[in-house]
Order: structure tokens, then C-alpha cells, then sequence
């Protein structure tokens, strides 16, 4: 209610007032005798105050009538300015083998062993799969990271070490698998990329399967930085471009940087061994996917 109605309003009330106080005037007669009562002209005074109040109706009902003063706000000026989303960033996952979680292909039989035991996964040795960059038959020394899906971009880092067997022999980290009849075994028609090393004579080797049979050795020479023996030595694949470069590490070092088709450029990934008759121990597994 504005301030101008309330006040209206109690002009009202103040003429509604003085008619009464009037009326009671004008009928206030005595019974004590006659008295020279000055004469009010009621007729006058009664029509004034009628157009008064009539008066304060019409500025009442015409306050009524006006329509409200919209509020203005004020305006909001244009800006150019783009909000961006918020990225969730690279997420991590990290394995140091303390239980077995579900994470890893773990098995034991006829053909090998991939088992999760002392807070280290065990691999090997196998008997039936063929040795890395044998076309005779299936190789599938190696276990998939089950946990870890799908991927072309990422950087993986493991802790390796020889165990038992022939120490010439090599293992190491599988940078790419794509199992096309989904066998779990490297076979005419897959793609496989591992990245392996032997501490005997201290060298490592990139080895490539194509799909149609062939396998090639993308890179194999010595290096003086692996540790011997049954040290640790630290594999890092980092895996950038959408898949289509992968620079590799051993203990730091960067050995490696190998290009790849965009064809080959996703799969899964795991540890492995090339060989048969050997055993390695893998511990503090991490992968980062952007």
C-alpha cells in the first residue's frame, strides 16, 4: 500500500468523525430550559463535508487506477567472455601387487603362471606358448591389465626384476594388444607391441607384431644403464600423440622413441615375458591416463 493511500485513508476517518461530533450537535438539545443556542447552519456545513469526502474517494479510486511503477534493474553489460569447462584432469591407477584385486589375468596351469603372491606378481615360466617373434605358433607369454581397459595415450612404469630360468632371456611391459578373435593369445591377425629387456647381456628390444603373421624387432642394442642380475630396473612407456609415438625409459633414461601407425595406435596393455623357460617379478605398477 503507497503512502498517498494511507493517507487517504485516515482522511476518512477524520471526516467520518466530524459528521457524528455534527449530528450529536445538531440533536443535543437540553431539558433545562431554553438557552440562546447559536444557530449552525447544518444543511451548509453537512453539504461541504459531503463534497470533501467525496473528493478523497475520487483520489482514492484514481490513485487506485494508476498502474504501478515497474522496478528497473539495471542492465547487464555483454561480454565476450567463455566459460570454460572444468577438466578432471589425468587419472592415475596404481598396483604394488599387495593382494590380488581383480586388476590382472592370473592363472596357473598346463601352459604357465601369472600369480599375485609376497606383494609381487609373478610371471612365468610357460610351456606352451611360443617364444616372442615366433611365427610357428601363438605367442601369449604375457598377462593384460584388465583394470586398466582400452588405451592410446598414457604413461606406464613398472619395477622389474629376474627371478629364476634362463637369466639371457627378457621380459618386460606390453605397450599395445589388440586381440581380434579375443583368445588372449598373439595370433595371425593381432597386433602386439612390447618393449622387453635381459639383464644378462644387458640389452633391451622392441618387438613388433603385425596383423598378417610377421614380427619385427623395431629396436634392439645394449645398454649400460640396465642393473644386472636380480636388481630392479624401471620400465616407463609414455604413450602420447593419440598412440602414435611411444617414448620408452629404463631406469630414467630415455632409450627409445618408436612411431606407430594410426592403425596400431590403441589396445590393451600388461607385463610379459618373451621367453619360456625364465620366471620375473613385477611390483609398483602405475599407468596415467589423461
Amino acid at each position: 500500500m503507497t503512502q498517498h493511500m494511507v493517507q487517504t485513508k485516515r482522511a476518512l476517518a477524520m471526516v467520518g468523525s466530524f459528521l457524528v461530533i455534527a449530528a450529536l450537535a445538531c440533536g443535543g438539545g437540553g431539558g433545562g430550559g431554553a438557552t440562546n443556542t447559536p444557530q449552525v447552519n447544518v444543511a451548509g456545513t453537512a453539504a461541504a463535508l459531503q463534497s470533501t469526502a467525496d473528493a478523497l474517494a475520487k483520489a482514492q479510486t484514481e490513485q487506485a487506477n494508476v498502474p504501478p511503477t515497474a522496478i528497473q534493474l539495471p542492465t547487464a553489460e555483454a561480454t565476450t567472455e567463455t566459460v570454460q569447462p572444468t577438466a578432471s584432469g589425468p587419472t592415475t591407477y596404481v598396483d604394488d601387487f599387495s593382494a590380488d584385486k581383480g586388476n590382472w589375468e592370473v592363472f596357473t596351469n598346463d601352459v604357465g603362471s601369472a600369480q599375485i603372491s609376497d606383494g609381487v606378481l609373478l610371471l612365468g615360466p610357460f610351456k606352451e606358448c611360443a617364444d616372442v617373434g615366433q611365427a610357428s605358433a601363438p605367442f601369449g607369454c604375457f598377462t593384460q591389465c584388465i583394470s586398466c581397459g582400452t588405451v592410446s595415450d598414457y604413461d606406464m612404469q613398472v619395477d622389474a626384476a629376474y627371478i629364476s630360468g634362463r637369466s639371457d632371456q627378457t621380459f618386460g611391459m606390453v605397450l599395445r594388444f589388440q586381440d581380434v578373435n579375443n583368445n588372449g593369445l598373439v595370433d595371425k591377425d593381432d597386433y602386439y607391441l612390447d618393449f622387453e629387456l635381459s639383464v644378462f647381456d644387458k640389452f633391451f628390444a622392441v618387438y613388433e607384431h603385425l596383423a598378417g603373421g610377421t614380427w619385427k624387432t623395431l629396436d634392439q642394442r645394449t645398454e649400460d644403464n640396465i642393473a644386472g642380475g636380480k636388481q630392479i630396473n624401471t620400465l616407463r612407456a609414455n604413450s602420447t600423440e593419440g598412440g602414435t609415438k611411444v617414448a620408452l625409459y629404463l631406469n630414467g633414461v630415455n632409450v627409445e622413441t618408436v612411431t606407430l601407425d594410426s592403425a596400431s595406435s590403441s589396445g590393451t596393455v600388461g607385463l610379459a615375458v618373451g621367453f619360456r623357460n625364465m620366471q620375473a617379478g613385477f611390483d609398483n605398477f602405475s599407468i596415467t591416463l589423461p
